[in-house]
């Protein structure tokens, strides 16, 4: 039961760490597209 809290823990960190990258490139393709 403790094994399963941490890897909850481990995969929610995950997600908040790869949350910003995910929305900096999607801002970056968002740019592009409205320039071009």
């Amino acid at each position: 039961m403790e094994y399963l809290r941490i890897y909850i823990y481990l995969s929610l960190l995950r997600l908040c760490l790869n949350l910003p990258r995910f929305y900096l490139k999607l801002g970056y393709v968002g740019t592009n597209y409205l320039y071009c």
